[in-house]
């Protein structure tokens, strides 16, 4: 009877041991800064002699610790020839962005928050004629140095403004 109740016993708290050690890594996994990404809306328009991609893009902060948006760039990867390349586009912003609605950097974003960016970046018209487009990533950079890629499709290129 008495090694009965030791096997009940061990292993009653062998699953308590169990339960802690998953709560402890859920918990560690809440606390880890965690964004996700939602592209809302993405448009191309030319001017003269560049084009301006302009995306809004809504931040979701799903971690309990609160974090900011430190760097974005727009990643084309391009051939030319039949050799495969990329660059890359840094989002630059200054105060006379904000006033056309641009988002300023650094964008502080709340634990358990989310943000809209508006953000745009230029491209000069002969970098597309010079070289033949295969895909576009978005890149963004939180304060803890972590790094997200999202591509983004262009369907066509609209707007033409001269």
């Amino acid at each position: 009877m008495f090694g009965g109740s030791d096997l009940i016993f061990n292993l009653i708290n062998s699953i308590i041991n169990i339960c802690q050690y998953r709560l402890s890594k859920n918990k560690a996994a809440i606390e880890k800064p965690a964004l996700e990404f939602v592209l809302k809306s993405k448009n191309v328009i030319k001017l003269k002699e560049k084009y301006i991609y302009y995306f809004c893009v809504v931040v979701n902060n799903v971690s309990r610790i609160n974090n900011s948006i430190s760097d974005i760039s727009l990643l084309i990867h391009y051939r030319r020839g039949s050799k495969s390349f990329h660059m890359n586009f840094p989002y630059k912003n200054s105060s006379s962005d904000t006033d056309i609605g641009l988002s300023e950097l650094p964008k502080h974003i709340e634990a358990g928050s989310s943000v809209k960016l508006n953000i745009a970046f230029e491209v000069a018209e002969q970098f597309k004629i010079d070289n033949e487009i295969d895909y576009y990533e978005l890149i963004f950079i939180d304060t803890y140095g972590n790094k997200k890629k999202i591509p983004v499709t262009i369907i066509c290129e609209a707007d033409t403004y001269e």
